[in-house]
């Protein structure tokens, strides 16, 4: 059972990302996160922040997104919570790449590295756990 976690919250703009992303790192050695479980979870974060502005959000905004990390045995559980129209990424399956395609793969690229994804719409929220 997980002994502690750690939440992140920024608005939804990609100059935030960066920040985001190296406050992660810092707080993933914190908790005793493998490198490996690392990369991931900066990959899957960037797609989840990007996907959120462009898709959910139709661009830059002031509302929050909010990553909470969790260590669990074997791995992490990553948190992500957005206010924006609803999405189930658990619902989705992966598409083959079409060829000279750019973009439009990251949810590809969290499917591949997730273990089990899970899904909850509460009170506006999208909040997804996503086990790395």
């Amino acid at each position: 059972m997980p002994t502690h976690s750690t939440e992140l919250s920024i608005p939804a703009r990609f100059a935030e990302l960066p920040g985001v992303l190296a406050s992660v790192v810092k707080l993933a050695q914190e908790l005793g996160v493998s490198v490996n479980d690392v990369s991931r979870i900066l990959l899957v974060i960037e797609e989840l922040v990007s996907n959120s502005i462009k898709h959910g959000y139709g661009g830059e905004c002031d509302q929050l997104l909010t990553i909470a990390m969790c260590p669990r045995s074997g791995g992490v559980t990553l948190l992500y919570r957005d206010q924006a129209v609803p999405f189930d990424l658990s619902l989705m399956s992966a598409t083959d790449p079409v060829e000279g395609q750019i973009g439009g793969l990251g949810i590809n690229l969290i499917l591949g590295m997730a273990r089990q994804i899970r899904y909850q719409r509460i009170a506006g929220s999208n909040i997804t756990k996503i086990d790395l």
